[in-house]
Formats: structure tokens, C-alpha cells, sequence
């Protein structure tokens, strides 16, 4: 009786300060709690510790579950738990978003500039398509080329875009029908009518629009390199300088729809515009 008692004696300070215990461990996440990967990359668990006020370190006892997938786009959770002596429980979340930022790789098959005679019948070759995560991107195609019924010098814009948003280099074919593509070919032609346009771009404003004499540009960052009207076949047309925020139309250019290519220190705008 006296070895019961004295055993009671001797735990219930230990009974005590566990039934006493309501404070849960603290678990500490290492990095931030809003991860992002690219697709197909291992993911590096940063880490975690957990610590309680009476069992101290329980960093060894934290149960991790996740449904993590860096081969599949999305945002997932990895949850971080564990448990004291008192029972006690604590838990943690971390998310994780696996992206894609790589763009299609897009080429033309053969030449990027095709000799076809009036009225000859073009077969276009085509082009290869890629991408590191979509089997098969969306390819979009656009041009001034119909057929070749008509002298001129046309276009096949394509640009490939992947689920993620990111888009492949524009690529352009320029048909030249009846020998109709002379002088300096434009590439900048296929990014407007694609409507492509870096986010870092100023918002460059020319007016008035239709024009016949001077042109006004408004909202200049940077010094202008150099300016040029390209036509809708490519072509370019005219060099004009910039006096100022004045652009003085080329006597010359005979009136019509333009493109104005403005070259900037890092950077081109384009904008289309009416000459009268």
C-alpha cells in the first residue's frame, strides 16, 4: 500500500502538468507559404521545425501530405501537422503553384520569302510547332495574302500561344507575286496585325488620324531612332524625321494605309495610320 501510494506521489506532478496542457505546438514554416515552381522542376521542401512549451522540440513528429504534381499545372497544398504529449494538435499549410512561362517554339518550313507568278497556284509548306507542356499549341495565322490574281507583295503571320498564355516569336512568309516584294522587308508589319505589343511599351499617341501634313506624337519616353511607313504589303515606303514631337509626312508618300514604325533606344512601336 505504501509503494502504490508513494508511486502516485511520484507521477502525479507528471499527471498534473499534462492534464493542465490546452497549448497547442507551434510549427514554424521555413520560406513562404505561397510557393511557385515551373512545370516538370522538382520541388525543394524549404523546411519546417515545430515546438511546444512543454515537450519542446517536435520537429521529428510533424506529419507532411501533399498531392503535389510538378508535371501538372495548378496550385496545390502541403499540409504540415503534429501532435504534443497532451494531444494537442497544430497544423500548417503551405501552397504551391506550378506554372508554365516557357513559350511554343514555332519555325516555317522552307523559305520565309516565295516567288509565285499571277495566277499561279501557292501551297504554302507550313510550319513545326512545339511546346514544353501543350501537346499541340495553338497555332494563329494571319496575312494579307488571298492569292495570287494580283502584283504585290504579301504576308503569313503565325504566332503560336500555349494554355499558359505565352506566346512564340511571330514568324512571317512573304509571298511575292509577279516578283511584287522589292526594297526593305518589314517584320514589324505581322506584330500589328496580330495585335502583339510588349506590356513595357509607352502608349505612344499619333494623331491626327487621317493626316496629310504633320503628324503630332504624343507621350514620348525615349529618344526616337528612326521612323519609317511601311505599307500593307511590307514594304517600306518613306524615312521620315522627328523635329520635337512633329512629324512631318513625307511629300512623296502617296496617300493610303500605313504602317508607322517608330524605333526607340530598346524598343518598336507600331501604328497604323491613314495618309491623305
Amino acid at each position: 500500500m505504501k509503494t502504490l501510494l508513494s508511486l502516485l506521489l511520484f507521477f502525479s506532478p507528471v499527471i498534473s502538468l499534462y492534464s493542465q496542457d490546452t497549448i497547442p505546438p507551434v510549427i514554424t514554416l521555413n520560406g513562404s507559404a505561397y510557393d511557385t515552381i515551373e512545370v516538370y522542376d522538382p520541388y525543394p521542401e524549404p523546411g519546417y521545425s515545430a515546438m511546444d512549451d512543454i515537450d519542446g522540440d517536435l520537429t521529428a513528429q510533424v506529419t507532411v501530405s501533399s498531392l503535389l504534381d510538378t508535371s501538372l499545372l495548378g496550385t496545390y497544398i502541403i499540409e504540415y501537422s503534429v501532435a504534443d504529449e497532451a494531444g494537442n494538435t497544430s497544423e500548417k499549410t503551405r501552397w504551391v503553384h506550378v506554372q508554365d512561362t516557357e513559350a511554343p517554339h514555332l519555325e516555317l518550313v522552307g523559305d520565309s520569302l516565295k516567288q509565285v507568278a499571277l495566277n499561279e497556284q501557292y501551297v504554302d509548306e507550313g510550319y513545326t510547332v512545339s511546346d514544353n507542356y501543350d501537346s499541340i499549341p495553338n497555332v494563329i495565322s494571319c496575312g494579307t495574302y488571298r492569292n495570287s490574281s494580283s502584283h504585290g507583295c504579301f504576308t503569313i503571320c503565325l504566332m503560336a500561344e500555349d494554355q499558359s498564355g505565352n506566346k512564340s516569336r511571330i514568324i512571317t512568309r512573304y509571298i511575292s507575286v509577279d516578283n511584287g516584294c522589292t526594297g526593305t522587308l518589314d517584320y514589324a508589319v505581322c506584330e500589328t496585325l496580330l495585335n502583339v505589343r510588349p506590356s513595357n511599351v509607352p502608349e505612344i499617341e499619333i494623331y491626327p488620324n487621317p493626316a496629310k501634313d504633320v503628324l503630332i506624337i504624343k507621350n514620348l519616353t525615349q529618344k526616337i531612332k528612326g521612323v519609317s511607313f511601311i505599307n500593307l504589303q511590307g514594304q517600306v515606303m518613306a524615312m521620315a524625321n522627328v523635329d520635337g514631337n512633329y512629324l512631318k509626312i513625307p511629300d512623296h508618300l502617296s496617300p493610303g494605309v500605313y504602317f508607322i514604325k517608330i524605333e526607340l533606344e530598346d524598343q518598336i512601336v507600331v501604328r497604323k495610320q491613314v495618309i491623305e
